[in-house]
């Protein structure tokens, strides 16, 4: 099998175009200006993708990913991908059931079958199912519609937010530990300087929750968990040493809170992922019910484990 390629069963043309152009506008900073994807259409529901030979293993992986899980796209399709990996050819899926978002599938000719998540880790697994590339003829299809990059559209601007988590991250955690340093200039009032404290905390919970492209990643969502831990025992740290009856612990114990958001975010995000075969999204006003109920769950669960825990 020269050809990378993706088979989509399910979804409108229109849906399976607008999730190309939406990971092409991911990635648009690593991507040539040349690069495309040829979109055929076989039918009523049905459609195939050659992927861009320059689409790397750990990338095709992504793909197939985020198809299966378009954002703000809502259908029920079945998508497959095949092409070579580890000098074998592969089928590239993600089971009907799978619990875990994160992470795809593939299987060999031989039938040998490996769970990949997102992480590297890559697990041996026992899926049985029908090994069936498909049989690929340009020729016999009708011309194909050509994706490139949204290079300089309202679209690719946008999208390509994600594309900036590194620098965006790296910014917002010095600023963090700059507020938290220049609470000690009301450190001679106790009282006061408690309170800062636990604001400061609040206002670090309302980022991570505002910024929830930014914890699809695992990378940021651990990077944001090992923040999250620091200021919980910080926070410990100013009740031992700065709190008295006089002054109560309650503005500290919000130091909690960060670490509360990121312990519910992620199973929430991944019942709402199963459920709803898509990322939730985060806005005002909410884009559908879901996204609300998800928003409101989120953030009563938080304050109900606050309460709990103070």
């Amino acid at each position: 099998m020269s050809d990378q390629i993706i088979t989509i069963h399910g979804g409108a043309h229109a849906d399976v175009k607008k999730a190309l152009v939406q990971w092409t506008g991911l990635y648009a900073a690593s991507l040539e200006p040349d690069f495309r994807f040829e979109l055929y259409t076989q039918g009523r529901g049905r459609h195939l993708i050659r992927v861009d030979a320059r689409v790397d293993n750990e990338r095709f992986f992504y793909l197939v990913n985020y198809l299966c899980y378009p954002e703000d796209i809502h259908y029920q399709a079945v998508v497959e991908g095949f092409m070579s990996w580890r000098h074998m050819e592969v089928i590239v899926f993600i089971p009907p059931d799978e619990k875990q978002p994160d992470n795809v599938y593939v299987m060999t000719a031989q039938k040998e079958a490996y769970k990949i998540d997102f992480g590297g880790k890559v697990t041996n697994v026992s899926v049985i199912r029908d090994f069936s590339p498909p049989d690929f003829d340009p020729g016999a299809l009708p011309p194909p519609e050509i994706i490139h990059p949204p290079l300089g559209s309202v679209e690719k601007k946008t999208i390509f937010k994600e594309d900036r988590s590194d620098r965006r991250f790296m910014v917002i955690l010095p600023i963090i530990v700059g507020l938290f340093l220049l609470s000690y200039l009301v450190a001679g009032n106790p009282a006061r300087f408690l309170y800062v404290n636990g604001v400061i905390a609040v206002a670090v919970t309302l980022w991570l929750f505002v910024d929830y492209k930014l914890l699809r990643q695992l990378k940021y969502y651990i990077l944001s968990v090992a923040v999250a831990v620091t200021i919980q025992f910080y926070g410990y740290w100013l009740a031992l040493h700065y709190s008295s009856a006089d002054r109560p612990v309650s503005f500290v114990r919000a130091t909690l809170m960060p670490f509360i958001f990121l312990a519910l975010q992620y199973p929430c995000r991944y019942t709402f992922k199963i459920v709803m075969k898509r990322e939730p999204v985060v806005d005002r006003p909410a884009p559908s019910v879901a996204d609300f109920f998800y928003m409101a769950v989120l953030w009563m669960g938080v304050i109900g484990v606050y309460m709990w825990v103070s």
